[in-house]
């Protein structure tokens, strides 16, 4: 085990000290999320801006390199496929169960009558929540730049709102047993310069499957347990039964 005294004190507050570890968090020296939740967004953010992560290609390229054609069978590949297509849709269908729940509580209102730092709050639990649950944990922040606390606070909070309607909405207009896949300009363009279909019916890619990882970043891990963070639903009587690993 890694020895903590002198200059090794220091690498023991970065990613490296997660479990699972993350590629980019090691890249950008980021802050373990154990040590320090807070300072850990704060650096994912500033790395999310950087010229490394703002390229769809680049962070394209590079998680694709999981799904060489070296490692994997052709018959594993698409079992592997179908099991992620299978994890989201169940993940979805959850989703859609809590918003209900959530309404009759009346969560709007809850959620906009909360302080900003209460909303920030529970936002980063549902962050961390979605790092650990996660089929790719924090490594899958990098295919998901629009899901920050600082874009999801804006408008007093509105923006967190304005994204689950939309989220529920298009779940709604998805066929049964077809994930809903949520739209990107960005990640759209991650294999070329023309905007690519988000479809995710075969022929199996590896555009495909990290487009999967992506949603279910965005799906359950983040919206439901940003729902559940801590106690603050229970003042609508909103009850969750659906937190936890997958």
């Amino acid at each position: 085990m890694m020895s903590t005294t002198g200059t090794d004190t220091a690498i023991a507050t970065t990613a490296q000290n997660d479990d699972p570890p993350s590629g980019w968090a090691l890249k950008f020296n980021i802050t373990s999320i154990k040590s320090d939740p807070w300072r850990w967004n704060k650096e994912w953010e500033k790395a999310l801006h950087s010229d490394t992560l703002t390229s769809s290609r680049h962070v394209y390229s590079m998680m694709g390199r999981m799904y060489g054609s070296d490692s994997w069978e052709p018959e594993k590949f698409s079992q592997h496929f179908q099991a992620l297509k299978d994890l989201l849709c169940r993940a979805q269908d959850r989703v859609m169960e809590d918003h209900e729940l959530a309404e009759k509580g009346d969560f709007v209102t809850a959620w906009l009558l909360l302080e900003e730092g209460e909303r920030k709050r529970h936002l980063l639990k549902g962050l961390e929540e979605a790092c650990w649950y996660s089929s790719l944990h924090q490594e899958a922040r990098a295919l998901c730049p629009e899901i920050t606390i600082s874009s999801l606070l804006k408008q007093r909070g509105r923006a967190f709102v304005d994204t689950i309607d939309a989220y529920v909405t298009g779940k709604k207009k998805a066929n049964e047993g077809i994930p809903y896949i949520f739209p990107s300009e960005w990640w759209g363009k991650a294999v070329g310069d023309e905007p690519q279909s988000l479809s995710i019916e075969s022929p199996v890619s590896k555009f495909a499957l990290l487009t999967l990882h992506r949603n279910h970043f965005i799906c359950e891990p983040l919206v439901v347990h940003a729902y559940c963070s801590n106690n603050w639903y229970s003042k609508v009587h909103f009850s969750c039964t659906s937190c936890g690993p997958l």
